[in-house]
């Protein structure tokens, strides 16, 4: 039984190569049967949407670091917190909101 199979597989491998050497087209025709209009379009399409999304992102976040700055700026004014407590704070929304490191964190003012 397995030498039948054996045979069957090496006749098939024999009769690719055959086809192979004797019509060199057959890469030419694969390559040409590929939608590639339609592969372009996905691309195009998805490219589009990520920068979307990233742009919506972006602006997001920069809103709710304006949001969260003036939230503290006007907590230190209107409430008598320590300068250096409401930075600590400030600082600990901040990197947990945005994922900063601390080294680019603006500090509060006075």
């Amino acid at each position: 039984m397995n030498d039948i199979s054996m045979q069957d597989s090496s006749a098939l491998a024999q009769d690719l190569i055959e086809e192979v050497v004797t019509n060199p087209n057959i890469f030419v025709k694969w390559w040409n049967s590929i939608a590639w209009e339609e592969i372009v379009g996905l691309f195009i399409s998805k490219g589009i949407t990520l920068l979307f999304l990233l742009l919506i992102f972006f602006a997001l976040q920069r809103l709710s670091s304006y949001v969260l700055h003036r939230t503290f700026e006007k907590q230190i004014l209107t409430k008598h917190i320590t300068q250096n407590r409401a930075t600590t704070i400030y600082k600990m929304y901040v990197s947990i909101f945005s994922m900063q490191s601390s080294e680019t964190l603006r500090v509060l003012p006075i």
